[in-house]
């Protein structure tokens, strides 16, 4: 690696992507087995697997909310002390 160039795979980059998986997982696995649960052809419950769905949003959200946290600069106390 060049001397003063940082990895391409930052802790955003990191975060952006778990939130993408998060959502991928949630649409193309997670949805068709809710739908076979709801048949009766699934071995886990639909309530279980709407946990499954739900634990997949929550950790999403906590992604993007330290994305968007991280895109601000931190906390606003640390913006009153620069000035």
């Amino acid at each position: 690696m060049a001397e003063g160039v940082g990895s391409q795979f930052s802790t955003g980059m990191v975060l952006a992507l778990g939130a993408v998986f998060c959502t991928v997982a949630g649409y193309f696995a997670v949805q068709p087995m809710m739908v076979s649960a709801r048949a009766g052809q699934f071995p886990l419950s639909f309530g279980q697997l709407h946990a499954v769905s739900a634990a997949f949003y929550l950790v999403k959200v906590a992604l993007v909310a330290a994305l968007a946290w991280r895109a601000a600069g931190g906390t606003a106390v640390r913006r009153r002390s620069s000035s």
